[in-house]
This record gives structure tokens, sequence and C-alpha cells, in this order.
């Protein structure tokens, strides 16, 4: 990522760059180096840069799998949430259809796993993703979203076994 994402970082008249390209591109090639033939993980990446132009503090994220990050805020006694990422679930009816789309074969009623897996995404599962069409280690990228950058800012980057117990305000508001 380093390689290919400082020239993306600012913008040439103000507003933040965009490092979705580099992103991307860090996952795939993280997939392609890692050869990993029958295991396979989630991950979620944020990407948090200062503008060289405006001074402004940005930041970015990046997942497949079930892994999922959450920004939040504490001002005044008060903490605001919001996650950044998308998770990649075989019961997803969109990542379903683009399974379907690039020709896996999905047998009727099978709602949550296809041959076992639960993730529609992820890095690894070099046997699977020879095997099942559609299972990629391309990432959902989010837009680049400004953050104040005083201190009173947080990020929460975790796996399905967190967000099965607490939404992103309880995760926020336990890391403030």
């Amino acid at each position: 990522l380093g390689r290919c994402a400082p020239a993306a970082l600012s913008g040439p008249d103000g507003p933040p760059g965009d490092a979705a390209s580099a992103l991307r591109d860090a996952f795939v090639e993280t997939d392609q180096a890692i050869e990993c033939e029958y295991e396979g993980c989630s991950i979620a990446a944020l990407l948090v840069w200062r503008c060289t132009t405006t001074g402004g503090v940005y930041a970015q994220t990046a997942n497949v799998g079930d892994a999922e990050i959450c920004v939040g805020r504490y001002d005044a006694s008060r903490v605001s949430a919001r996650v950044l990422t998308r998770t990649h679930l075989i019961a997803d009816p969109s990542e379903r259809a683009r399974f379907v789309a690039a020709g896996a074969s999905v047998a009727e009623g099978t709602n949550e796993t296809v041959r076992g897996l639960r993730v529609s995404r992820s890095v690894g599962d070099a046997f699977l993703k020879r095997e099942l069409p559609g299972l990629v280690a391309t990432p959902y990228v989010s837009a680049p979203i400004f953050m104040r950058g005083d201190g009173n800012d947080v990020a929460v980057l975790a796996t399905r076994g967190l967000w099965r117990v607490a939404d992103a305000r309880e995760a926020a508001e336990a890391a403030t």
C-alpha cells in the first residue's frame, strides 16, 4: 500500500484524494502473495492520513468477509458512531446474486453457506476460489471521510464476534 497510495492522498485543489485503487490493489496483491491454499480470513483495513493541501485528517476503509470498521466521536458526553464497511456474506442477497452471476452453483434453500463457507469474499482460500466462481479478495472500499483529528475520534476494527453482541455506538463508547 505504501508504494501506491501517497500520490492519491492529497487532491490538487484541497479535497482529499481517494486511495480506493491502492486499497483494492493491496488486498488482491496480499491474496496472491500469501498463497494460502486451504485457509482464508476476513480483513478490515483503516487508512488515516493528513491531507498535505488542506491539513485535514481523513480516513478510508476496505474490507472483505465479516470484518467491519466503525468510527466514532466523543462530543460533550455523547458518543456517535457509524459503520464504514459492508459485510460480505453468502446470506446477503446482493452477494449471493454476484456469486451466481459469476457462475457459482448455489443450491436452492442454501441461505447461510456454500461448501461450508459463510463469507463471499476472503483473502486466502485459493482452493475454494478455483472451485467457487465469485469468491474473490476484492474489498468493499468506503469513500474518504473527514475526521476532526482532535483526539475525540475512535475507530473499532473487529470481526463478527464483536458485532454479534455490540452495535457501532456501543463499540465506539467502549473505545472512548
